[in-house]
């Protein structure tokens, strides 16, 4: 027996902040402060966190769609819904890193070049655009936005076939994931990610018993496939053990793992920046792999604070506001409780 939402719902929190804390580890020991051995080679996959994430949205955004009665009229309030829970702390980062980008250089000792940042680069992220007229995001780890935001576009149109019972609309719809991620090899568009994604879908699917099991175990054995002829093992992995802990883990709410979930989309915003700018410092004053250790833990602290601050200043009021956007239903539909709304990214 499958657990109880409830618990399900706890599975994806604790999900999420594992996602999120596996990439922060991976950028904090990616610069080979560990000796060769296997827990070094353990961090090298943190990276997986973000496929993770993929498979979490594929699965909570239907789900929490599903659950309030969404229809295509609601398209545009829906969307409204996702910035407004999404843009402040994301625009708090930008903020963030430009001012870091631009006071380093006056720091005596500072080790790079000096930054080059135009305000259309700026501007271009706010529609997390950039990769489509040839600028960098401002830290790696933005591309995963726009590839999130391409996502919500997306499901907010094809909702009506994801969520519907019918067959042949499914089927249409499999296929149009399995085309995009061989057609279009190119991480920054949504469609090669697409698999992992639909990953996400069945589970929801099946949980909502729009399928069965043994159609579930077809679709994403399809669609594992497809991530690893496409993206590789690592992908596949991933994409399987993040669907399976969505529907089979039954953790208990734990406040350390809970604090995580809570923390996780802050986390994923401002962690790299911090730890690029503070581990430019520790290079200037420690030597030897015990000493960058050490500086590289106390980092990871120092980024675990900001993000419970961004979190709590800025993320929360965001989630608060997002929550009053609701959409207007016949009386006779009147929504479900938003479950899921401590869970969507």
């Amino acid at each position: 027996m499958l657990p109880s939402p409830s618990d399900r719902l706890e599975s994806i929190h604790v999900l999420r902040g594992m996602a999120s804390l596996l990439v922060c580890l991976f950028h904090a020991f990616y610069w080979g402060i560990l000796p060769p051995g296997m827990l070094q080679r353990s961090f090298t996959y943190g990276w997986v966190g973000v496929q993770l994430f993929f498979v979490i949205s594929g699965f909570v955004i239907p789900y929490s769609l599903w659950q309030a009665r969404y229809a295509l009229r609601h398209y545009g309030k829906f969307l409204a819904k996702r910035v407004v829970r999404l843009d402040p702390p994301y625009l708090v980062a930008i903020a963030v890193i430009v001012v870091i980008a631009y006071t380093a250089p006056i720091v005596p000792g500072f080790q790079g070049a000096p930054p080059h940042i135009t305000l259309k680069q700026v501007l271009l992220h706010f529609a997390y655009m950039s990769n489509f007229f040839g600028h960098q995001w401002l830290t790696a780890t933005f591309w995963t936005l726009g590839i999130e935001f391409q996502w919500y576009l997306l499901v907010g149109l094809v909702f009506p076939i994801v969520a519907s019972k019918k067959t042949l609309p499914q089927i249409a719809l499999l296929l149009l994931a399995l085309a995009g991620a061989m057609v279009r090899p190119d991480r920054e568009t949504v469609f090669v990610h697409l698999p992992v994604f639909f990953v996400g879908v069945a589970g929801f699917q099946y949980k909502i018993g729009n399928i069965g099991f043994r159609r579930f175990l077809i679709t994403t054995g399809i669609l594992i496939t497809c991530a690893l002829l496409v993206q590789g093992p690592a992908y596949a992995l991933a994409a399987g053990t993040a669907v399976s802990f969505i529907l089979l883990a039954n953790p208990r709410r734990h406040r350390v793992f809970h604090w995580f979930g809570d923390v996780s989309y802050s986390l994923y915003l401002i962690h790299l920046p911090l730890l690029q700018r503070l581990q430019n410092i520790g290079a200037r004053f420690t030597d030897g792999m015990p000493a960058r250790l050490a500086y590289t833990i106390g980092s990871i602290a120092a980024v675990l604070v900001a993000a419970h601050l961004l979190c709590m200043f800025v993320e929360r009021p965001a989630q608060r506001y997002a929550s009053r956007i609701q959409y207007k239903t016949a009386v006779h539909e009147q929504p479900q409780a938003e479950a899921l709304a401590s869970v969507q990214q």
